[in-house]
């Protein structure tokens, strides 16, 4: 049996606990992946938790240091997120990362022009449509049923 990577080992743990997450409550795991670093974003029964990983092992500190933060920012900004979600991500202010990317820009030139937008590809006949909006039908055949009674 192959055993898991930390950053996995970890990812099926917490995602377990979302498993086992009871209501009012919600279990909620999320597994994104920036280059070489990965976040394990997770929501259980109201306790929001980060833990990053770089090059699939773990960063011991919580709070990232200007050195380890920048990468990560040019990285997450080059892929289309918004400095709001960089910090949201990270767990800092939008202002320390608008001053992280307002100085990558001095040193490495990058341009919100250089960032990815995705493009949603998801096929007309795939995509679940609301039916709040929408006016029961009944067919003709339970409708003489019930007129019977």
């Amino acid at each position: 049996m192959t055993k898991l990577s930390p950053v996995y080992e970890y990812f099926a743990h917490v995602s377990q606990q979302a498993m086992n997450a009871k209501p009012p409550y919600r279990g909620r795991v999320e597994l994104l992946h920036f280059g070489p670093y990965v976040l394990v974003k997770s929501e259980i029964s109201g306790k929001l938790e980060r833990r990053w990983f770089h090059d699939e092992t773990p960063i011991a500190y919580y709070h990232l240091p200007k050195g380890a933060r920048q990468p990560l920012v040019e990285e997450l900004f080059r892929s289309g997120c918004s400095s709001k979600e960089i910090a949201e991500l990270i767990g800092v202010s939008s202002s320390t990362i608008l001053l992280d990317i307002k100085e990558l820009q001095g040193i490495r030139h990058i341009t919100p022009f250089s960032q990815m937008k995705a493009i949603d590809v998801t096929p007309a006949d795939l995509v679940l449509k609301s039916t709040t909006h929408q006016k029961m039908i009944v067919s003709a055949p339970q409708l003489a049923q019930s007129e019977r009674w």
